[in-house]
């Protein structure tokens, strides 16, 4: 069976498996060297027998060479039920990418920080390291990359619930350009703690971007995570489905 059949075949295994996780950490396209940029939001508002607001933003920078690349990404959240806030989250991520250490293996180190209100989580640091393949065939690409990382998380409100552990960090990322030009992108990631298999965070994120222009797209996506050991009084699972707009630059 052919490369582009088999990988295929696993975008919609995961999408129709999980149909419910992360941040896309490397952009599947080739970049020319330099910078490269975008920014997307969103802005939802119904009314029936509740009033809801929810507004999303995030922005993406890249600056590429044949030796390396930096990657900056952050998003936010924020939303409304009645007037009451109902959401409340942001995030950012950096990682450096040093291409072909090891014949086709790359090496990436990344930090992350995230606070989320509604999670109960006041911050969360993460710090790691590993190596990442890449595999790229006319309009399909596949990354895959198999890491280590700390985290440590701290309790917006109870200080006994902070916690450290090393996690080993697993990912998988596929995107496919179709006949129209919209391209499909899926990341799975599976992170359990080194100490507790069974404590472990699985996170799935799919999206589909219509071209509107040469630098403007429209997309549709759903986000889908999982924490074994969510704070206390916490739900484990978060999903979204997102609608919105990016521009690149």
């Amino acid at each position: 069976m052919s490369y582009r059949v088999l990988s295929v075949a696993f975008f919609c295994g995961v999408f129709s498996s999980f149909s419910q996780a992360t941040v896309v950490v490397s952009s599947l396209k080739e970049q020319a060297e330099g910078w490269v940029s975008s920014v997307s939001a969103s802005y939802a508002a119904s009314s029936s027998t509740v009033e809801k607001t929810e507004y999303k933003g995030s922005f993406r920078s890249s600056n590429n060479n044949d030796q390396r690349q930096w990657l900056m990404f952050g998003e936010l959240e924020y939303g409304e039920v009645d007037g009451t806030k109902n959401a409340d989250s942001q995030l950012i991520h950096g990682r450096y990418i040093r291409k072909q250490v090891v014949g086709e293996l790359n090496f990436e180190g990344f930090v992350q920080s995230e606070s989320d209100d509604f999670a109960k989580l006041a911050s969360r640091r993460l710090l790691g390291v590993g190596l990442s393949w890449q595999k790229k065939q006319d309009d399909l690409a596949l990354h895959a990359m198999l890491g280590v990382m700390d985290e440590r998380e701290e309790h917006a409100t109870d200080a006994s619930q902070d916690r450290q552990l090393t996690r080993a960090t697993s990912s998988v990322q596929l995107q496919y350009q179709l006949e129209s030009q919209a391209v499909l992108t899926s990341v799975l990631y599976f992170q359990p703690a080194l100490n507790d298999f069974g404590d472990y965070r699985s996170t799935f994120k799919a999206g589909l971007a219509f071209p509107m222009t040469e630098r403007l797209n429209i997309n549709i996506g759903y986000f889908w995570r999982y924490n074994g050991e969510a704070f206390v009084g916490v739900p484990p699972i978060k999903r979204a489905l997102t609608t919105g707009v990016s521009y690149s630059f």
